[in-house]
C-alpha cells in the first residue's frame, strides 16, 4: 500500500520570486515548466511528467528525453500548478504550489528516489527553482499590481518600477525605456500589439492619458529592455507586455470605486500657493470570471470607467494656476475676449468657465477554451473610449480656453490565440487580431475660424481661436496582426521559428492652418481688425479634405532560433530575425521637388529590411564563499548576457509626413500687413486664389535612408547570499551597451550654406523663406552605456525590500520629440540644424533611485493589514540654453534667423547659445569679447550674474552643449493602505479599503517632494540676437531675458494627493 508523504523545502513560495524584478525569457503570453530529472546521479528517460493548472483543471503532458529532459510550454501564467513525474522503477514525485511568471519558464530539477514506492509531495519553494535569463527585465504578478501606490491605475505605473524605466511627468507621463525616445517602445496586451502604432501620442499608448486595458484586469505585466529571443521585436527602446485574466472552475469576482478631488490635494509648494480649481477624478468598474463548461470554457469579463474635471495648469497672472504666465493679467484676458464675441461673432470662453476634463470607458470580455489535453484557445475583445481636453499655446505665451481642444480616442481590438501541443516535442501558438484606432482633435470652441495671436504692451503673445495644428485634423489606423510560432524540443536543443505579418491601413488629414491664422500687433488692432499679417495654409482646392493622406504598408517577418542546454548550469541561444516592409502606396510625385534636388518626393519604405542576428547565455556558475564575517555567504552565482540587433518602434508618422506634405496638394501663403476688416470666419479670396498646386512645402525620405535599428549588448550576474542570519537575499547588477544604426535625422534641403561665423564657427545658411523641404534621412550616429544594480529581500516577517540605482549615459544626434517633420526639424537645441552631430539626449536620467518596501499583518483571522511605498529619487531631465531673436519680421510662420535657418515663431528659441568670453577678472563685460554687441541700455551686470550662477561662464567663448544642463533633482515617495474586512457572502468575500497618497513627502513638508523641469522643447532662452554685422560678423545681443523668462515649470505632482478606495471581491 503506498502513502503520501509531505515534504516541505522552505516557506517561500515560488509566487515571491515571480513578484520581484528579473530577467524573462521572451516576449511571451504564457508561461512554462522545464528541467530534468534524474536518480541516482543519472538521468531517466522516458519518464511521464503532468503539469496540472489547478484552477481550471488544465494538463500538460510530456515525457522527458534520453538525457532527463523536459519542457511544457505555453501554460497559463500564475498558479498554483502541480507537476507529477512518474518513471518506472523510481515511485513518484509531485511539486505543489507551483506559480509561473510571465515569459519566465522555471527550471525546476526534480531528483527520484531508487525504487521509491511512495508519492512523495513537495511543496514549491523559491531555492528550488532558476530562471532561464538572458537581458535586464522586470516582471509583476496581480500581487505586486493590486499593491502598487497608485491614483491614475495605469500600466505605466507599474512599468515605472522597473530600474530602467521613467515617466515624465510633464509630457503625458509619457515612459522611457533605458534612455530612449517614448515613441520606441512596443506595448502589448495577451501578444497584441496595443501602443501608439502610429506614433502620434507621446504618451506612447493609443490614448494620450490613460493605458488600453485597467490594471485590474491584468495578471502579470514585464518589462523587458533587451530580451535576445528571435520573437521579441517591434522596438529599439523596450516592450512592455501585459496577460490579462483568465477564468477558472470557481466563479470570482470584484466591484470597485476610487475617488480623489481639490479637498484631497495639497496646496503649495515651497512657500507658493498654487490654487487648484474646484476638481474632481472618479474610477468605476468590476470583473467577473468563472466557468462555462466546468474544466473545458471559461469567461472573464472587465469594465471600467473614469471621469475627470481638472484644474488648470496655464493662466493669465492672478488665476492661481500652477503656472502663470508674466505680462499676462486677467484683465488683458477679459478685453479679448470681449472684443472676440463683440466684434467678431464669437463665442469664446473665458479662463474662469474653462474646465478642463477627461473621460475614458474600457471593456474587455475574455473566453478560454481548453479543446483538448494538448490544444487550447483565448478569445479576447477590447475596447477602450476616451477624450480629454489638452490645453495648447505653442504658439503665444498663453491659450485662451478657444484654442483647448478635445482629444477623442477609440480603440477597438479583437485577437485569438491558439495553443497547441502536437507530440511530446512539437508545439505551435498561432495568434491573429484586427484592431482599430480613430483619433479625433476638436477645439472645444469650434473649429471653424482663424487662430489669432494678439500682441500686448508688455510683449507677451496671446492667442484665441483654434489652435494651429487642430484646424483639420483626424486619424484612423487599422491594423491586422498574424503570427505562427512553432517549438521543437531534440535532445538538449529547443529549436524555434515563426512567421508573423503587421498590415497597416491609415487615413490622416492633418491641414494645419486651413481657417488661417492672423498676427495682430496690438490689443487695439485686434479691436479694429486690422491684423500686421495671414498665414493662409490648405489643399489648393481650399477643401481641407482633399490635403488627407491615405496609405497602407506591411511588415513581415520571419525568425529562427536553436536554445542549446549544454550542460545542467549552461544554457546558449542563437538566432537570427528578419524584417521586412512594403507598400504599393506612394506619395503624390512632386515635379518641382525632382528639378530643385534631383531626386523625387515620391520614396517609400517599400522593399526595405533589417537583418537581426543575435546570441544569448545564461550560466549558473558552481561559485559559493563563506566569509568570516557577518556570517556573510553567497549561495549561488548565475551570469546572463547576450549581444543582438533589435530593431522597430519608430513612428509611423515620420512616414505618413511625406504623403501629407507632397508640395502638390497643398499650399500655403503670406499675405503682409496691414489687413483691414479681418474676418475670422472667412479666409480672404485673394489668399484662397494664391494656393498653387506643385509650389508648396515638401516632405520627403532621403534616397540612402534605411530602417533605424541598435545593436544591443548586455552582461548582468544575479548574486545570491546571506547575512546576519537572513538568508536569500539577491543581489543583481546589469550593463547594457547600445550603438544605433541608421538612427533618423530631419534637414531642409532648401537651405544653401552661405558662411561660416567668426564668432564661434557655426555655418550660416540663406534658407528659402517660402517654402520648406523637410527631409527625413538616417544617419549612424547615438550610443548608450547604462549600469543597473539592484538589491532585494523578502523577510519572514513579512516585510519586503527592494532598492534599485541606475546611471545613464546616452548620446544621439536626435531626439525625436515631435510627430511631424516641421517640429521634429525645429524642436531640438543646435548650433548647426542642417548636419548631425552627436550630443547628450533629451531621454538621458544621469542618476535614478528607486526603493520599495512592503509590509503585510493579519490582525483578524486572515484578513490582512497591508502598506507598499515607493520612492523615487532621480536627477533632473536635461535642457540646453539657446537664443531668442527678433527680426522685425510679422509673418511668424516665415522667419528666418540671423543663421539663416527657416522657423517658425514657436521654434525661435531652438539656436545654442554662444557665451561671450570674459576679462582677466573673470566677468562678462561690455568690451571682453570684440565680436559681441550690445544694445544700448543692455543689462550686462544682470547678464554676468546670471552666467556665473548657471555655469554657463564654464562655457566662456564657446557654444553652450546641447543637453549640457540640468532640472533640479526631485524625490517622490508614493504609499498604499489598503485593509481587508469581512464581507459575508459568499464565504470567501471580502471587502477592501485603500487610501493611496503621492508625493507624500510633500505633505509632511511644504519644502519636499517639489518636481520642476524645463518643458518641452527643453530649451532656456537667454538673451535675444537681433542681427549679425555683415561686416565683422559680431552679434548683437538685446533683451537679457534672465528668471523672468524662465520656462521651469511646476508639475502637478509637486504636491500631494490623496485617492480613497473600496473594493468588494469574491
Amino acid at each position: 500500500m503506498s502513502f503520501t508523504k509531505k515534504l516541505s523545502l522552505g516557506t517561500a513560495a515560488i509566487a515571491l520570486l515571480a513578484a520581484a524584478p528579473a530577467a524573462v525569457y521572451a516576449q511571451e503570453t504564457t508561461g512554462g515548466v522545464r528541467g530534468t530529472v534524474s536518480a541516482d546521479g543519472a538521468p531517466v528517460s522516458g519518464a511521464s511528467v503532468v503539469v496540472t493548472h489547478v484552477p481550471s483543471g488544465s494538463v500538460s503532458r510530456v515525457t522527458t528525453s534520453a538525457n532527463g529532459g523536459f519542457n511544457a510550454r505555453d501554460l497559463r501564467v500564475g498558479g498554483p500548478y502541480t507537476v507529477r513525474v512518474d518513471a518506472a522503477g523510481y515511485g513518484s514525485q509531485m511539486v505543489e504550489d507551483v506559480y509561473l511568471a510571465l515569459g519566465a519558464p522555471a527550471n525546476l530539477p526534480i531528483v527520484l528516489n531508487s525504487g521509491a514506492a511512495d508519492v512523495i509531495v513537495v511543496t514549491a519553494s523559491a531555492s528550488m527553482f532558476t530562471d532561464i535569463e538572458t537581458g535586464p527585465a522586470a516582471r509583476f504578478t496581480a500581487d505586486d499590481i493590486n499593491g502598487l501606490p497608485s491614483i491614475s491605475r495605469d500600466p505605466r505605473d507599474v512599468a515605472r518600477l522597473s530600474t530602467f524605466a521613467n515617466l515624465d511627468p510633464e509630457n503625458s507621463d509619457a515612459i522611457s525605456l533605458a534612455g530612449s525616445n517614448n515613441r520606441y517602445n512596443s506595448f502589448t496586451v495577451d501578444g497584441v500589439a496595443q501602443n501608439d502604432l502610429f506614433g502620434l501620442n507621446s504618451s506612447g499608448f493609443p490614448s494620450e492619458n490613460r493605458g488600453p486595458v485597467s490594471i485590474d484586469a491584468l495578471a502579470a505585466l514585464s518589462v523587458e529592455i533587451a530580451p535576445f529571443d528571435v520573437q521579441y521585436g517591434g522596438f529599439t527602446g523596450g516592450t512592455i507586455n501585459a496577460v490579462t485574466r483568465s477564468g477558472d472552475n470557481d466563479f470570482h469576482g470584484s466591484l470597485y470605486y476610487f475617488r480623489t478631488d481639490d479637498s484631497l490635494i495639497g496646496d503649495s509648494s515651497r512657500g507658493r500657493a498654487i490654487n487648484f480649481s474646484e476638481f474632481a477624478e472618479e474610477t468605476r468598474g468590476g470583473w467577473l470570471s468563472g466557468p462555462i463548461i466546468e474544466d473545458r470554457l471559461f469567461f472573464f469579463v472587465s469594465y471600467e470607467e473614469f471621469d475627470r474635471a481638472q484644474p488648470l495648469f496655464t493662466g493669465p497672472l492672478g488665476s492661481g494656476a500652477l503656472n502663470e504666465r508674466s505680462g499676462i493679467t486677467q484683465a488683458d484676458i477679459d478685453e479679448i475676449i470681449n472684443i472676440g464675441n463683440t466684434v467678431y461673432g464669437l463665442n469664446l470662453t473665458n479662463f474662469p468657465d474653462a474646465s478642463l476634463g477627461s473621460l475614458d470607458e474600457k471593456l474587455l470580455i475574455s473566453l478560454d477554451w481548453n479543446i483538448n489535453e494538448d490544444h487550447r484557445a483565448k478569445l479576447t475583445y477590447n475596447t477602450n473610449d476616451g477624450g480629454s481636453v489638452q490645453e495648447r499655446s505653442d504658439r503665444a505665451d498663453l491659450g485662451t480656453p478657444s484654442t483647448w481642444y478635445n482629444r477623442s480616442e477609440a480603440t477597438e481590438t479583437l485577437s485569438l490565440q491558439v495553443f497547441s501541443d502536437w507530440s511530446d516535442n512539437f508545439s505551435t501558438e498561432l495568434t491573429i487580431s484586427q484592431s482599430t484606432q480613430d483619433t479625433g482633435q476638436d477645439s472645444v470652441d469650434g473649429s471653424d475660424f482663424a487662430q489669432m495671436d494678439i500682441e500686448l504692451a508688455s510683449g507677451s503673445v496671446v492667442s484665441v481661436g483654434p489652435d494651429f495644428f487642430r484646424h483639420a485634423n483626424a486619424l484612423a489606423n487599422e491594423t491586422f496582426q498574424f503570427k505562427l510560432r512553432g517549438e521543437y524540443v531534440y535532445d538538449n536543443h529547443v529549436i524555434s521559428g515563426g512567421y508573423e505579418r503587421r498590415t497597416q491601413d491609415i487615413f490622416n488629414l492633418f491641414v494645419p492652418g486651413s481657417e488661417g491664422s492672423y498676427d495682430f500687433g496690438s490689443v487695439n488692432d485686434f479691436r479694429n481688425q486690422v491684423a500686421d499679417s495671414l498665414f493662409y495654409q490648405n489643399a489648393v482646392t481650399n477643401d481641407e479634405n482633399d490635403g488627407a493622406a491615405e496609405f497602407s504598408f506591411t511588415l513581415d517577418t520571419l525568425y529562427l532560433q536553436d536554445e542549446i542546454d549544454v550542460s545542467d548550469r549552461l544554457t546558449v541561444a542563437f538566432g537570427v530575425r528578419y524584417d521586412r516592409y512594403s507598400t504599393d502606396d506612394a506619395p503624390t510625385a512632386n515635379a518641382n521637388f525632382l528639378g530643385r534636388y534631383g531626386y523625387s518626393n515620391a520614396g517609400t519604405i517599400d522593399g526595405l529590411d533589417v537583418i537581426m542576428p543575435r546570441a544569448s547565455f545564461n550560466y549558473e556558475a558552481p561559485f559559493t564563499y563563506d566569509a568570516s564575517f557577518a556570517d556573510f555567504s553567497v549561495t549561488g552565482v548565475t551570469l546572463r548576457g547576450g549581444i543582438g540587433r533589435f530593431s522597430g518602434g519608430n513612428p509611423l508618422v515620420w512616414i505618413s509626413n511625406t504623403y501629407s506634405n507632397n508640395g502638390v496638394s497643398i499650399d500655403s501663403v503670406f499675405v503682409g500687413g496691414p489687413i483691414a476688416n479681418v474676418d475670422a470666419f472667412n479666409v480672404p479670396a485673394g489668399a484662397q486664389g494664391a494656393l498653387t498646386a506643385g509650389d508648396g512645402s515638401v516632405n520627403a525620405i532621403a534616397p540612402g535612408f534605411d530602417i533605424p535599428s541598435t545593436l544591443r549588448a548586455s552582461l548582468g550576474a544575479d548574486v545570491m547570499f546571506d547575512m546576519f542570519d537572513s538568508n536569500d537575499w539577491m543581489f543583481t547588477v546589469e550593463y547594457l551597451h547600445d550603438e544605433q544604426a541608421n538612427a533618423p535625422f530631419w534637414y531642409d534641403a532648401n537651405c544653401p550654406a552661405a558662411g561660416t561665423s567668426p564668432v564661434d564657427g557655426r555655418p550660416i545658411y540663406n534658407c528659402n523663406t517660402d517654402r520648406q523641404d523637410i527631409v527625413l534621412t538616417s544617419v549612424d550616429m547615438g550610443q548608450s552605456d547604462i549600469w543597473s544594480f539592484e538589491l532585494e529581500k523578502d523577510f519572514d516577517n513579512a516585510i519586503s525590500f527592494w532598492f534599485g540605482y541606475t546611471n545613464q549615459n546616452v548620446e544621439d544626434a536626435h531626439s525625436g520629440t515631435s510627430s511631424t517633420a516641421t517640429s521634429n526639424y525645429s524642436d531640438y537645441a543646435s548650433f548647426d540644424r542642417q548636419n548631425a552631430r552627436v550630443s547628450t539626449s533629451n531621454y538621458e536620467i544621469q542618476h535614478d533611485f528607486k526603493l520599495r518596501l512592503g509590509w503585510s499583518h493579519a490582525f483578524y483571522e486572515d484578513y490582512e493589514t497591508r502598506v507598499e511605498m515607493f520612492v523615487n529619487h532621480r536627477s533632473g531631465r536635461h535642457f540646453s540654453y539657446t537664443y531668442d531673436y527678433s527680426n522685425g519680421d510679422a509673418n511668424q510662420y516665415r522667419n528666418q534667423s540671423p543663421f539663416g535657418i527657416h522657423e517658425s515663431a514657436a521654434d525661435d528659441e531652438g539656436t545654442l547659445l554662444y557665451v561671450p568670453m570674459t576679462d582677466g577678472t573673470g566677468n562678462v563685460t561690455l568690451t571682453s569679447d570684440p565680436l559681441i554687441n550690445y544694445t544700448a541700455g543692455f543689462d550686462i551686470t544682470g547678464f554676468n550674474e546670471y552666467l556665473q550662477r548657471t555655469g554657463l561662464i564654464n562655457y566662456a567663448g564657446e557654444i553652450a552643449p546641447r543637453n549640457g544642463f540640468d532640472s533640479p533633482w526631485s524625490t517622490r515617495v508614493d504609499m498604499r493602505f489598503q485593509q481587508e474586512i469581512p464581507a459575508f457572502f459568499p464565504a470567501a468575500a471580502r471587502g477592501v479599503f485603500y487610501m493611496d497618497i503621492e508625493n507624500f513627502g510633500n505633505l509632511l513638508n511644504d519644502n519636499w517632494g517639489r518636481f520642476e523641469q524645463v518643458g518641452y522643447e527643453y530649451f532656456q532662452p537667454v538673451v535675444e540676437i537681433d542681427n549679425i554685422d555683415p561686416v565683422s560678423g559680431a552679434y548683437l545681443y538685446d533683451d537679457f531675458r534672465g528668471d523672468a523668462a524662465s520656462e521651469t515649470r511646476v508639475s502637478t505632482s509637486s504636491v500631494w494627493q490623496v485617492q480613497f478606495g473600496v473594493r468588494y471581491q469574491f
